[in-house]
């Protein structure tokens, strides 16, 4: 599976960086950015089939010797706007 990412925070995601769910790698970030628009880090990946996770799951980044809290999300990445704005 290859699920987009949304950090809870503004640090950017990085291309190697380990997806996991508690202690157990679960997958791999793939690609990475900050997105100027949702002032948040973004970032596509694949995780392994076993470890099940859904939309809407937290997972944990392993970047660069930190910890970073991200959410599986669905896409677009970015916010859908309506047409008057």
């Amino acid at each position: 599976r290859s699920p987009r990412l949304v950090a809870d925070g503004r640090q950017p995601l990085r291309d190697g960086s380990l997806l996991c769910e508690g202690p157990e790698r679960v997958g791999i970030l793939t690609s990475g950015n900050y997105s100027p628009m949702r002032e948040q880090g973004i970032g596509l990946g694949f995780v392994d089939a076993d470890a099940r996770l859904l939309d809407g799951d937290a997972v944990t980044i392993v970047q660069r010797g930190r910890e970073l809290r991200a959410h599986l999300v669905r896409p677009p990445l970015w916010p859908v706007r309506d047409e008057g704005e």
